[in-house]
């Protein structure tokens, strides 16, 4: 059974490897569709988290005047940031792979493969950590100090978006013969956006609420995120090694579910 395993996923991979021009490419394309026909295209990439980033500043630093211990108001903003940017590509991720399945199936029926729909669907929704990278580090430059551990910002949004590139592929799997998961999406989103340490700090929690952080798996990847920007040090090893083996868990075990699962596509739909 394990040798089937590693089989399966070797295959994929391996498909993934020489054809990952094509997926590039067709990334791209589907990123130009999302913002054709609008006014300001792919504007929009960088005025949707600025739009969010500037609702949070409003309502927690100014209405709310939310305080963090040792942050001035400029790293706090900075702070959210961080932690928002990262959020709002897994929230996209999570709703574009429960609906890619059924907006693309007639690729199921054509040469291109088939991992490569779950996979573009969590690719496109990422296309704003770069964006918003790019704004961090600008935002990091003006009112904090700038360390290399920035350099290693873009790892750990890495590392989350194999994760949810893992969890994409379950998801659109689950959304052929569940649409309820689209329904349910919502309501994650909303979940993890509460108990996701964005507008506040681990340290800010009552003892008795912690283990929610702790079984959140965007927590990893937010605390590792802000650790780096604003504390300019490493963040706790134990938070890197969970955060690390979370995104090859779920991206292996994606692959291996979607590899298996996909000769029953074209029957279900």
């Amino acid at each position: 059974m394990s040798d089937k395993i590693s089989r399966d996923i070797s295959s994929a991979l391996r498909t993934i490897w020489r054809q990952r021009r094509l997926l590039i490419n067709t990334t791209r394309a589907d990123i130009q569709n999302q913002f054709a026909g609008t006014a300001l295209g792919l504007l929009w990439v960088v005025l949707g988290p600025m739009t969010l980033l500037a609702l949070y500043t409003i309502i927690y630093a100014f209405i709310f005047r939310v305080r963090v211990p040792d942050y001035t108001v400029q790293e706090y903003i900075l702070n959210v940031f961080s932690g928002l940017v990262p959020f709002l590509a897994f929230s996209q991720a999570l709703a574009m792979s429960a609906t890619v399945m059924r907006r693309d199936q007639k690729l199921l029926f054509s040469s291109y493969p088939n991992i490569f729909i779950p996979i573009k669907a969590v690719l496109t929704s990422y296309v704003i950590v770069g964006v918003g990278t790019l704004l961090i580090f600008l935002g990091d430059l003006a009112v904090s100090e700038v360390t290399w551990t920035l350099l290693l910002v873009p790892i750990v949004m890495l590392l989350q978006m194999i994760f949810s590139i893992g969890i994409g592929m379950i998801i659109a799997l689950f959304s052929v013969v569940l649409k309820d998961i689209e329904v349910m999406i919502q309501y994650i989103t909303i979940a993890l956006l509460v108990i996701t340490p964005i507008a506040y700090t681990p340290e800010m929690i009552p003892s008795g609420l912690k283990p929610l952080l702790y079984v959140n798996p965007l927590f990893y990847f937010t605390y590792s995120n802000q650790y780096l920007i604003l504390v300019n040090e490493l963040p706790p090893i134990h938070i890197m090694v969970i955060a690390t083996f979370l995104s090859a868990s779920a991206f292996f075990t994606g692959l291996w579910f979607f590899t298996r699962a996909r000769q029953a596509l074209n029957d279900l739909l």
